[in-house]
């Protein structure tokens, strides 16, 4: 998936989505090679991560969301929840937080139609760490 979306494309005939391809083509593929350092947890609402005493917990927010006053660090893929603008700032963020020194990072979910979907299939590859 990518940033031509499965609703675009449907215009012009049937979209078929295979999820798991039996064989690895190219690294993008590979669960892991997207993969930070720093343990990484996807969080519906991420204004809810209870963050234990002690740790240092980073933020990864899609947009304009309350974001806890216990993180350490926060960054935001997209203050106005652009997906296109979070798509080019997904991985520069991530590799920022990871660089940090935290012991985790909480992603916000995205959203599952637009660009989304090509969004959350980049987001679970470091959460398989």
């Amino acid at each position: 998936r990518g940033m031509i979306t499965a609703e675009e494309l449907r215009r012009f005939g049937e979209v078929v989505v295979i999820d798991s391809p039996e064989t690895i083509e190219t690294a993008g593929q590979s669960q892991s090679h997207y993969s930070p350092r720093t343990p990484l947890m996807i969080a519906a609402d991420i204004s809810g991560t209870v963050i234990p005493e002690g740790q240092r917990y980073g933020a990864l927010a899609l947009g304009n969301v309350t974001i806890p006053s216990g993180f350490t660090q926060s960054r935001r893929l997209s203050a106005t929840g652009d997906l296109r603008e979070a798509a080019s700032n997904l991985f520069r963020e991530l590799r920022e937080l990871d660089a940090a020194g935290l012991d985790c990072i909480v992603a916000e979910a995205m959203p599952e139609t637009g660009l989304g979907p090509a969004l959350i299939d980049r987001l679970p590859r470091p959460a398989h760490r």
